[in-house]
């Protein structure tokens, strides 16, 4: 249900569904959750984004999957709280390209020119091959 929301665009209706699971006290699963920071993301919800954030690190005993992970940057990003999206990112312990490209791709979109040719350095340092040129 909460997947056919997000992806008709109906970003409201996942996240007020997402309200009402948690208060009849059904537990999500990784992939309700990465659907609702979706509707986070798409609707610029900082502030309900970093609620399910709380509820994540609960849950996971503050260990974040690397799909976690990678959703909470985005959302981060998206919503112009940078710095916290790169603290999730350094706090991911198996990066995958996805989530280096969502750092640098957050930090360039900040205007933090520097900081993201630094992170896209450091990233074929550590034998890591960019999917797409973000330079």
């Amino acid at each position: 249900m909460m997947s056919g929301y997000v992806l008709g665009g109906m970003n409201q209706k996942a996240l007020e569904l997402f309200k009402e699971m948690m208060r009849i006290g059904e537990r999500p699963n990784d992939v309700t959750l990465l659907r609702v920071l979706s509707s986070c993301t798409n609707l610029g919800d900082l502030e309900t984004g970093k609620k399910i954030h709380e509820k994540i690190l609960e849950m996971s005993s503050g260990e974040i999957s690397t799909l976690l992970g990678n959703a909470l940057v985005h959302m981060y990003a998206k919503c112009g709280s940078i710095v916290t999206a790169l603290q999730v990112f350094w706090s991911i312990k198996d990066k995958y390209v996805t989530s280096w490209n969502s750092a640098i791709c957050g930090l360039a979109f900040h205007g933090h020119a520097q900081e993201c040719i630094d992170l896209f350095w450091e990233m074929q340092r550590t034998k890591f091959c960019s999917n797409a040129w973000v330079l």
